[in-house]
């Protein structure tokens, strides 16, 4: 039976204290900012509640049978919402405000004449559906651009009689108050979503964040983010929230401590085309000496048969191993293998194996083996006679024990790195919410060093992430 790594893979799976901080790799992480419209709609609740009052005047032409007159009309308003504003979706890019409006006032002629024959106040009362489509977009010093457009419909009430036959339109009255509403709501709206709430909510995000990754609830080691650029593609509108969406292109690394690491100045922001979210990581691992060594001890004692048909010599060979002891240089591995061989009409041979090997790495199959073996065949005094002759049975038998237990399939052992990247979206670091998919880990590098084996595995996922949800604070 092929000997298990059995020791080896747990030490490959967690990453030591000392262990140095894998490279950097570039990823992008695609960011909501959410503002769910119920939030929105409470908030203008809040600040409409109000009745708004006003008063003004402007010119108006009459024709009274065959003359024609002019007259300047003022006027007196109070608008005053008959039921809350409702927030909802009119498109990906647009939301709609409704709300209805009781208008009341006086309108009236200006003039003597005009007080004489009791023209100068007539009382209005007319009712209005107001509709406020609203577009958001974000400059890039992060301060939001708001847009409205306010378009209505007559209920009851645009038009009252003067005199017999001759009507007054209080249209007039009505584009001035939407006019004035217009300027306000977008000031309302933009004091709602104002520079200082993105950027403090933005700001959450760019900064170093350490999450850690755990198997089975322990830490072994921490995914550090450090922002490097902020892509904004755009504010999108869905039924149920308005959503700002980023693409947050950071360094990531994964290293064995949480220490904080500096993150420059928040940049201007750039508009691109919005990036699905991925994840990349580099992966640190290592194979210590003293871990192949502890599960070499499956190699020790192990005993094998090889029949021998030779001219002189026919029989069984026996060949066992008294002990195994590996070690690594900056350029071989060299196992060292003592053993007894019990060969076909000679007498028991003690001797020992030493080969040599490049430990590699097959990216393909995610294998581990060694490659370029030597084997030096040393024989006691007693076997030396013996060697030539022996020389290729011993190396047949023995070489394949050594590099068939190196020959191990690595991708078992990645599965609990795959889970403790997965298990990212149970973190809440610092409001920013990790949302990996599908991650991916694989071996890719190899490093020799005295003492140890470096490999380095990269991690791949798509990723997404959001912050916590904006809360605003209504400013009447």
């Amino acid at each position: 039976m092929k000997p298990s790594l059995g020791v080896l893979t747990a030490s490959l799976l967690l990453l030591p204290a000392a262990a140095q901080t894998a490279p950097p790799a570039q990823s992008t992480i695609g960011v909501r900012l959410t503002l769910p419209l119920a939030t929105l709609q409470a908030a203008l609740n809040e600040i409409t509640a109000e009745p708004e009052t006003g008063s003004g005047s402007h010119r108006v032409k009459k024709r009274l049978g065959p003359i024609k007159a002019s007259a300047t009309v003022r006027y007196t308003y109070r608008a005053e919402r008959t039921a809350p504003p409702t927030v909802a979706q009119l498109s990906d890019t647009q939301l709609r405000v409704s709300m209805p409006i009781n208008i009341t006032g006086t309108v009236g002629l200006k003039g003597d004449a005009a007080k004489v024959i009791g023209l100068h106040r007539k009382n209005i009362d007319g009712h209005l559906d107001a509709h406020a489509d609203i577009s958001v977009d974000l400059e890039p010093n992060l301060c939001p651009r708001v847009s409205v457009h306010i378009h209505h419909r007559w209920n009851r009430g645009p038009n009252f009689e003067l005199i017999d036959g001759v009507t007054l339109s209080v249209e007039g009255v009505t584009r001035n108050l939407i006019e004035k509403q217009k300027r306000k709501l977008e000031q309302k709206i933009s004091g709602l979503l104002t520079c200082a709430l993105i950027r403090e909510n933005v700001q959450k995000l760019w900064r170093h964040h350490a999450v850690p990754l755990k198997t089975q609830g322990e830490t072994f080691a921490y995914v550090h983010i450090i922002p490097r650029n902020l892509h904004f593609s755009g504010v999108v509108i869905q039924p149920d929230h308005l959503g700002i969406t980023a693409a947050l292109v950071s360094e990531t690394r994964v290293g064995p401590k949480p220490a904080a690491l500096p993150v420059r100045p928040l940049p201007r922001l750039e508009k691109q085309a919005y990036q699905a979210g991925r994840l990349a990581l580099k992966v640190p691992f290592e194979i210590s000496e003293a871990a192949l060594n502890l599960a070499a001890a499956d190699l020790r004692g192990k005993t094998v048969t090889q029949p021998v048909d030779h001219l002189l010599y026919q029989g069984d060979a026996e060949i066992k191993l008294r002990d195994a002891k590996l070690e690594l240089g900056r350029q071989q591995l060299t196992a060292t293998l003592p053993f007894a061989a019990t060969l076909p009409g000679v007498l028991e041979l003690d001797g020992t194996a030493v080969i040599t090997g490049t430990p590699q790495l097959n990216p393909v199959d995610q294998r581990l083996y060694l490659a370029n073996t030597a084997v030096d065949l040393q024989l006691g005094t007693d076997g030396a006679s013996w060697l030539n002759l022996f020389a290729p049975l011993l190396e047949a038998v023995i070489t394949p024990m050594i590099t068939e237990y190196l020959n191990q399939d690595l991708k078992p052992n990645l599965t609990k790195i795959e889970s403790a990247i997965n298990n990212l979206a149970a973190e809440n670091t610092l409001g920013l919410r990790i949302k990996p998919l599908n991650p991916v880990l694989r071996l890719t590098a190899l490093e020799l060093q005295p003492k140890t084996l470096h490999l380095t595995a990269t991690a791949t996922a798509e990723l997404d992430a959001e912050l916590t949800t904006l809360e605003l604070t209504p400013r009447k």
